[in-house]
């Protein structure tokens, strides 16, 4: 396999779909790079999002016992097939990652790793599918546009800060790998990407009640920016089995102030909440 570079991406004819948020991986070495961070052995095996034209699809099948590669361009998935070996590791699936089931996907195999370069359109979308479904994956490492990484790790009070910030805070530890120039993708985006490496924090559920009713607080919570948490509360409150004297005191016994705005509050803020409106609806 040739690696897939702008010239050989034209001579083939592609052309990169802006509704799809295509930008191609054409530099080899940041290619070698994040296969190398995925730390594989012939035992794993690898989910890829956003195959592409191949960039880490066939690097991943050398060191991965088996890849499953998911390409929503049906054109794209029918020229990676057409490049595969008879005795080749990988899989192409032409569909798409959102719509998939990874319990489905991988069968009788043990958990997976998943790989991709993100198109920017699905980013959130998927990483609260990969919430939902991270008990089929050991670990991810995802390249994704730098103001996702910022969106990840934004902290209360920031621009960015959100219920992707702090799902991603509560659920997952995240570490920076390196950073990747707009040059080495054709066509080149308007900003550089991240890679991260992603993986699952191990006493946080996301099935768990008790973490369902953490989720459905910080949603409410964040459901209007610039309203006092008790104003965004008080809606959802009679569906928790809650008065309005149960909601202030909770936030009293959490230590927040009822006039501060759900941006504001931290993961720990959060959890504090939580744990009080918890026992108060028993």
């Amino acid at each position: 396999m040739v690696f897939p570079s702008q010239r050989i991406i034209q001579a083939l004819a592609i052309k990169p779909r802006k509704k799809l948020g295509q930008n191609f991986l054409i530099q080899e070495q940041v290619a070698r790079k994040i296969v190398a961070s995925c730390r594989l052995s012939s035992t794993d095996t690898v989910v890829e999002i956003g195959a592409g034209c191949g960039a880490l699809t066939f690097l991943l099948s050398e060191t991965a016992g088996r890849v499953i590669a998911i390409e929503l361009d049906k054109k794209l998935a029918n020229i990676l097939s057409d490049q595969l070996s008879e005795n080749s590791s990988a899989t192409i699936v032409n569909a798409d990652v959102l719509s998939l089931n990874f319990s489905s996907l991988l069968k009788e195999h043990d958990k997976a790793v998943l790989v991709g370069n993100i198109p920017y359109p699905i980013t959130t979308p998927l990483f609260m599918k990969l919430l939902e479904e991270f008990q089929f994956i050991k670990y991810a490492v995802l390249m994704v546009q730098k103001e996702i990484r910022r969106r990840l790790t934004a902290g209360p009070g920031d621009d960015e800060y959100g219920l992707l910030s702090i799902y991603a805070q509560a659920y997952l530890k995240i570490s920076f790998l390196f950073d990747v120039s707009a040059a080495s993708f054709f066509p080149r985006p308007g900003v550089d990407s991240t890679v991260l490496l992603i993986e699952p924090v191990a006493d946080r559920m996301w099935h768990n009640p008790g973490e369902d009713f953490f989720r459905q607080i910080a949603s409410a919570s964040l459901s209007h920016r610039r309203k006092t948490i008790s104003n965004c509360l008080k809606g959802p409150a009679p569906l928790w089995n809650l008065n309005h004297n149960a909601l202030q005191n909770a936030l009293m016994k959490a230590q927040l102030d009822p006039a501060r705005r759900g941006e504001t509050l931290s993961l720990q803020d959060f959890d504090r909440l939580t744990a009080e409106l918890f026992k108060l609806r028993q």
